[in-house]
């Protein structure tokens, strides 16, 4: 897959903070959803282009979630892998 453009990175950016109060708080782990969602939207904002960056700010699932949002970032997602938005959606209440 290719790097998104930057309107198409604003509007994931958007569409994310639509959904951080939509899905369901916590995972059936117990992980805090909506912390990812944060943490996915901070490292869009940002940029945190490196995945050093997103290991100084998160841990766990939440770096998962963030280092997801870098992938697609920088166009290094698989292209059948869903974008960041597209993958809570399955979480929504």
């Amino acid at each position: 897959m290719s790097a998104p453009a930057p309107e198409q990175v604003q509007a994931e950016i958007e569409e994310l903070r639509r959904l951080v109060d939509k899905v369901r708080p916590r995972s059936f782990f117990g992980d805090d959803n909506r912390a990812c969602i944060e943490a996915q939207i901070v490292v869009l904002s940002q940029p945190i282009r490196t995945a050093e960056g997103c290991e100084e700010l998160y841990e766990g699932y939440v770096l998962d979630c963030a280092l997801s949002a870098r992938d697609w970032m920088t166009g290094d997602l698989a292209d059948d892998e869903e974008t960041p938005a597209q993958s809570w959606q399955c979480l929504v209440q």
